[in-house]
């Protein structure tokens, strides 16, 4: 624990209660979707640094997740009408972020081309960058795979592909 403590940085120490909170659920394996999960995250937020932790446990992650999965749609290639909207898209894709430079949209490609190989009843809309992307940014130590999950549970489990 003081390891931890020594670590936060320096606008981190002024939410040290909340984020040892996280730190002792992560370290006890107690960090899953239950009632008091809930509670923490309602009253008390995420901390930047368990956010995608956080997420994975409040999205149960994907049923969909298999190991290969990712490797076999990454290298499929995508309805091609749906490969020209997304990269109309991409540079209209946070053009304001620094953070989302040439490397950020090279993998928002291959997540969204993906999508569009699981799901070619949906294919790619407008908008659909914009999800991901948001995936991205603020969870930006996972990789393509992780946050392609990550869209997939979104759009699936809670429907939002209904929305395009």
């Amino acid at each position: 624990e003081s390891e931890f403590v020594q670590s936060l940085g320096d606008e981190e120490t002024q939410d040290r209660k909340l984020l040892l909170a996280y730190f002792h659920r992560l370290h006890e394996n107690n960090f899953e979707a239950t009632p008091q999960f809930f509670d923490l995250v309602r009253r008390r937020g995420v901390p930047q640094r368990y956010r995608w932790l956080a997420w994975r446990a409040i999205a149960a992650w994907s049923p969909h997740y298999k190991a290969a999965t990712w490797e076999r749609l990454s290298r499929r290639a995508a309805d091609p009408r749906a490969v020209d909207a997304i990269v109309k898209d991409l540079d209209r894709t946070f053009p304001s972020r620094e953070d989302f430079g040439d490397e950020r949209k090279a993998q928002l490609s291959s997540i969204l081309k993906a999508f569009a190989c699981m799901f070619p009843q949906v294919g790619y809309c407008q908008g659909m960058n914009f999800v991901a992307g948001f995936i991205l940014l603020h969870a930006p130590d996972c990789s393509s795979e992780q946050a392609f999950f990550m869209l997939v549970e979104i759009m699936a489990k809670y429907k939002a592909s209904l929305l395009f």
